[in-house]
């Protein structure tokens, strides 16, 4: 019996207003499908298979192109809420974001990003 092993393919970095947030994608060595998982993934940690296959690539950096923006919610100094699709280029896929900024009771901004593919 084979044993599974991870090797990471690329690092995306989605950039929205003045954020940032970075998803890396491992692919397996039995089925060749594409991973998504922390950035310095060890072998105890859980990843989440994908529904394509890799792209044989190692190790690269990509800037993910912002395609469309649907804005659900601003204030009078940025946008709170949105909708983001962006491009992976290197497999032609679409990653679609949702962005949210929130200042919890503390008066402290909050960022989060939720991905879906």
């Amino acid at each position: 019996m084979n044993e599974i092993e991870y090797t990471k393919e690329v690092t995306y970095i989605f950039e929205y207003q003045d954020y940032e947030y970075k998803i890396t994608h491992y692919r397996d060595n039995i089925t060749n499908l594409r991973y998504s998982g922390p950035e310095n993934m060890d072998r105890n940690e859980q990843v989440s298979v994908l529904s394509y296959p890799a792209s044989g690539a190692t190790e690269l950096v990509i800037y993910a192109p912002l395609l469309a923006v649907e804005i659900l919610d601003e204030n009078d100094e940025e946008v709170t809420q949105a909708n983001l699709i962006y491009l992976l280029p290197d497999v032609n896929r679409y990653c679609v974001m949702t962005f949210n900024i929130y200042i919890d009771p503390g008066s402290n901004k909050h960022i989060e990003w939720f991905n879906r593919y």
